[in-house]
């Protein structure tokens, strides 16, 4: 499995809001995001978290496992800790 991913933030926005009058806007929340390639295909999963230095050490633990392989002790780690369809993806 070939890996290259970082972290990115990505702004939360609530869509259709009667306070924004319908309008998309940003509501001052950021979460993070794997985004990279797998493989030579694009992706973009969530990490799961708002806070920046807990998305580089998934990334980081991501890339570890991947890297060792399916018998990395980290997925077990990365399982409690990631959303589930983004676990799942990386897994498969």
């Amino acid at each position: 499995m070939r890996l290259k991913i970082k972290h990115v933030a990505v702004k939360v926005r609530r869509k259709n809001s009667h306070k924004f009058e319908g309008a998309e806007k940003f509501i001052g929340i950021s979460t993070y995001s794997v985004t990279g390639a797998l493989d030579e295909s694009r992706v973009r999963l969530a990490l799961g978290t708002e806070d920046e230095k807990v998305a580089i050490r998934r990334v980081e633990k991501l890339k570890t496992a991947c890297a060792v392989g399916p018998n990395s002790p980290l997925w077990s780690e990365l399982e409690e800790s990631l959303p589930v369809s983004t676990f799942r993806f990386l897994c498969q």
